[in-house]
């Protein structure tokens, strides 16, 4: 790990495979001190959600979630966020120190497995996610201290709100008119719209952002999707040495960002540990 704070000139790659995870590891979040939250599906298929601190890994357990929870996002304190499925549908969830909170925004499909999820924390305790409505339309979502605000791209027909870092940029993804997917930034209500890989085609989307602004999303091209990161306007594909298809998700202070990717043995998460040019 390199703290120079220069633009990252290349990674070096290695796979997360949670020890549990017989059926793929998907790594999604990671903040400045290194910890790594993701899930991954069992022997039967069950998803569960971890922690990987240092190589050590944690499964992340609800006592009420009957599926899940799975964790998206972790900030530096050590939240975790994620979505979690009980008796009475889906949610969201925040974990501090395993204390779990179930997020619900007032104007999801309250019932439904398809509801309320966290996706993004930062170290003030803003969360942000996504949750769908009566009939069936993404929004974008912001939470903090009770109060939910909805994150609109305007003029979009969906959105979701991925990210967050600690000035409270919000990155995410929303669809227009035409269906043709994008990233978006939004800064205390302004968005910048569209916020696309060069290289991608029918979708770009933002997944994370760093403390200093270091973007970090997944697009398609050719029929395979790829990860790339966006370090003040330079953009940079991202694939995982030997795989199919690779996905971003996650980008800390240092630029390090985790993923996961395909191969022919199945699914892996990844750290791309970023060596920063002299």
């Amino acid at each position: 790990m390199n703290n120079s704070g220069l633009p990252a000139s290349s990674y070096a790659y290695s796979s997360i495979d949670d020890p549990l995870g017989a059926n793929g590891t998907f790594a999604q979040g990671i903040n400045d001190s290194g910890a790594i939250v993701g899930y991954y599906f069992d022997a039967g298929f069950t998803p569960h959600g971890f922690l990987d601190v240092g190589g050590t890994f944690t499964t992340i357990v609800d006592p009420l979630a009957t599926g899940g929870p799975v964790a998206f996002g972790i900030s530096a304190s050590g939240e975790i966020v994620g979505e979690l499925i009980d008796a009475a549908g889906g949610h969201g969830f925040t974990d501090i120190g395993g204390v779990f909170t179930t997020l619900n925004d007032p104007n999801a499909n309250q019932g439904s497995q398809l509801s309320t999820i966290a996706y993004g924390v930062n170290s003030a305790g803003k969360v942000v996610g996504a949750y769908f409505d009566a009939a069936g339309t993404e929004h974008g979502f912001e939470y903090y201290k009770g109060a939910y605000t909805t994150v609109d791209v305007p003029g979009a027909t969906r959105s979701a709100a991925i990210g967050i870092n600690d000035s409270g940029t919000v990155v995410g993804a929303y669809a227009d008119a035409t269906g043709a997917v994008h990233g978006f930034i939004d800064y205390q209500g302004a968005f910048t719209t569209p916020v696309d890989d060069p290289s991608a085609v029918g979708y770009s989307i933002l997944t994370g952002v760093s403390a200093a602004g270091a973007l970090v999303g997944v697009y398609n091209a050719g029929g395979h999707t790829h990860g790339f990161t966006d370090i003040a306007g330079n953009f940079a594909t991202l694939d995982a040495p030997g795989a199919t298809d690779t996905a971003a998700f996650g980008i800390n202070a240092s630029a390090d960002v985790v993923g996961y990717y395909r191969d022919a043995a199945g699914a892996h998460g990844f750290f791309a540990d970023a060596i920063h040019a002299a």
